[in-house]
């Protein structure tokens, strides 16, 4: 089970899939090239996200998930320890997706979820769900 995760420089990644771990803190910033990150199920108290390009997380290739929303590319941080305040920078962090596509977060049980503010997100033409 990994209790840390270097990803600084990884600029070409596009698929990060760390979930069921034991990570406290993630940092995908500076990834240009992600187009999924799934980091569920761990005990992530900060996760930072600058950087990323909002059309990073938007997309229809043949990875992309399909959902009644059709296809997309997101974020999945539910089953961690995020409190509002790491939820809120979350959203802050997310790039601006309303020049076009939308892009999917999964928040869910988070202790945060209750006191966030997923609006910050939805903004800028992100899919909150799990707030």
């Amino acid at each position: 089970s990994l209790t840390a995760l270097d990803v600084s420089g990884l600029t070409a990644l596009t698929y990060l899939d760390c979930n069921s771990n034991s990570l406290t803190a993630l940092d995908v910033s500076g990834l240009t090239a992600l187009t999924s990150l799934v980091c569920y199920a761990n005990s992530l108290n900060s996760i930072r996200a600058v950087e990323v390009p909002g059309g990073a997380f938007y997309g229809t290739s043949a990875s992309a998930y399909t959902s009644p929303y059709g296809s997309y590319l997101g974020i999945t941080v539910f089953d961690n320890n995020l409190d509002a305040n790491a939820l809120n920078q979350l959203y802050a962090d997310l790039a601006d997706n309303s020049g076009g596509g939308y892009s999917l977060l999964f928040v869910g049980n988070n202790p945060g979820t209750a006191g966030d503010d997923p609006t910050i997100a939805t903004a800028k033409n992100w899919i909150v769900l799990g707030s």
